[in-house]
């Protein structure tokens, strides 16, 4: 059964809310880790070895994808550096 297309705009706003958020805890989570990992580190010479492949591979790989959606909602853009300039 279709949905009628006020009710799948309000169920795409919503998972687009939900998945904004997500990328907003997944942010916060790597603030978390990283600073930790600082602490331990420096203060006490026990650096956590798995903050690294937590935050490189798979948090900021969420929040990148969790927030697309919103950032093109927006009429954002994504750039791309690359070694000739700005690609948009």
């Amino acid at each position: 059964m279709a949905l009628p297309s006020t009710q799948l705009v309000r169920l795409l706003d919503r998972l687009e809310n939900v998945a904004i958020v997500a990328a907003g805890l997944c942010l916060a989570v790597m603030m978390l880790v990283v600073t930790m990992d600082v602490v331990m580190r420096y203060g006490f010479n026990a650096p956590l070895g798995w903050v690294y492949d937590l935050v490189g591979k798979y948090l900021v790989v969420a929040a990148f994808f969790l927030a697309v959606s919103e950032t093109f909602r927006r009429g954002g853009a994504l750039l791309h550096k690359s070694h000739e300039g700005f690609i948009l």
